[in-house]
């Protein structure tokens, strides 16, 4: 059974960036501005004015730099500096107490509009409860039927590729030889199991998912049937190789919602699936598992994606051996829906990820070439300072984290490049002495041909969303006990 989790937790995840929702930032050009900049800060949960918020606007994000100009937001969340306009491009920097920070190099517009997300130590969790239902027959009593009940996922989710973060914290139990904890998204139809020489029953229809209160957001389910003794075999061990033994059968996107408090929905599996593409990556340019996917996107917005189907193509261990596999994606797609596919390079036990997103996929799909990235080496004090540059059609973020309760840590500044910023150093020293940071990544996100630095909308950029890299490491204090495992 544990072996069945974490399947199904690779399929969700394999779909899946650091932010989620909407991008960071939107950048507009008015020739009539002359020759300020306005700066608008919002919190990015309910679009409100962020009044009182620090902003910056300057040439680097150096904190010598002579040339920025400091203030607070106003009432309607908005700073101009004076003698910034004209074409003059700058670093536009955002931050108040209990949101994580934003910065963005290489603006060339008259205005930004910076978007800041509370601290996740500042979110307010409510919890979704319901039965699942529309369970496709099982094919034998020898194939485990389950599913997971999880948010739907974002474009940006694609950079973070954690599977705590979409199976549930909390735990149900169930007895299965006795009585055991599993994740309480998990689903289980009523059913009996063949497993060589006994027989057990499975009946765990109901879920749990705690979300985010005041976020817009979706519930999708995904329901996969693989053969017992493949969960069974080989020690209880999740392989990749694993993953082309499951068949996706059936899938589920509810309705939006914006849940204030805890509530209830039931979600039923009416997406039949049937296999659809033929997908062959390229070599990736690091030994990597590569994993392939079907996404459902069911309204071109990027923002509420369904993963279908994930299959793995190759392995670390034998990386230049690329298989060609088939992805299960919807029957018949709903009016306004395409399908993508992503292909996903893992390496350094997901340290490096490179990845490529193909737009409404064909039947055959042959993804291209993997973005190169420099892996990034674990330190026992953070740098100085990160650096990055940003393609020539998308931007890079340095996201950098911080220890929080649980051993858990969490997102304190997203630091933006755009191309005209060519190479940006991202100072540490900008972050508050008491922020210890624990973590910290590179991305670069390609984002289409179409893609214009000077007009830069949040709720639509990630539409365009083709490649995709993030290399990540680790802040190991030397200590004089053990460290934990990451």
């Amino acid at each position: 059974m544990k072996r069945m989790i974490g399947l199904l937790g690779v399929i969700v995840l394999t779909a899946l960036p650091a932010r989620a929702g909407n991008f960071a930032f939107s950048v507009a050009n008015d020739p009539a501005a002359g020759d300020s900049v306005e700066v608008v800060v919002f919190d990015e949960l309910g679009g409100v004015p962020l009044a009182g918020a620090d902003v910056l606007v300057g040439t680097s994000l150096d904190p010598s730099d002579a040339t920025a100009v400091t203030g607070r937001a106003d009432a309607a969340g908005r700073f101009v500096a004076r003698g910034w306009g004209r074409g003059r491009i700058y670093v536009a920097l955002a931050a108040k107490k209990g949101y994580e920070r934003v910065s963005v190099s290489g603006v060339r517009g008259s205005s930004i509009t910076i978007f800041l997300r509370k601290l996740a130590a500042e979110e307010r969790l409510v919890l979704g409860t319901g039965v699942s239902g529309g369970w496709a027959d099982a094919t034998s009593n020898k194939m485990v039927r389950a599913g997971l009940v999880f948010k739907s996922l974002g474009a940006m989710d694609l950079l973070s590729f954690r599977v705590e973060s979409l199976i549930s914290p909390l735990k149900d139990k169930i007895d299965v030889f006795g009585e055991r904890e599993v994740p309480s998204n998990l689903v289980l139809p009523e059913q009996e199991v063949v497993v060589f020489p006994v027989t057990i029953s499975l009946d765990k229809p109901s879920y749990r998912l705690p979300v985010q209160a005041g976020r817009r957001l979706r519930l999708a389910m995904l329901q996969g049937e693989i053969a017992a003794k493949e969960l069974t075999s080989g020690g209880g061990q999740l392989s990749a190789g694993i993953l082309n033994k499951l068949k996706c059968r059936k899938a589920a996107l509810s309705g939006f919602m914006v849940p204030e408090d805890d509530f209830k929905r039931e979600i039923d599996s009416d997406i039949e699936l049937q296999g659809v593409h033929r997908v062959t990556p390229a070599l990736p340019p690091f030994a990597a598992d590569i994993i392939v996917a079907a996404v459902m996107d069911p309204d071109g917005s990027a923002e509420y994606m369904l993963p279908t189907d994930v299959k793995t193509a190759a392995t670390a261990d034998n990386p230049s051996q690329i298989k060609t596999v088939t992805l299960a994606a919807p029957v018949r797609l709903p009016a306004g829906a395409v399908t993508d596919v992503v292909a996903a390079a893992l390496g350094k036990n997901g340290r490096l990820v490179s990845g490529i997103r193909v737009r409404g996929a064909g039947k055959t799909v042959e993804p291209g070439k993997f973005l190169e990235l420099q892996a990034l080496a674990d330190v026992t004090k953070p740098p100085a300072s990160l650096d990055m540059r940003a393609p020539g059609s998308g931007v890079a973020v340095v996201i950098i984290e911080i220890d929080a309760p649980d051993d858990a840590v969490i997102p304190v500044w997203n630091a933006y490049a755009l191309p005209s910023a060519g190479k940006v150093s991202v100072p540490l020293a900008r972050l508050p002495a008491d922020m210890k940071v624990r973590r910290f990544s590179v991305s670069a996100l390609e984002l289409g041909a179409g893609f214009d630095e000077t007009t830069v909308d949040a709720s639509r950029v990630m539409r365009g969303l083709t490649r995709f890299s993030r290399a990540m490491a680790w802040v190991k204090p030397k200590r004089s006990g053990g460290d934990r495992d990451e």
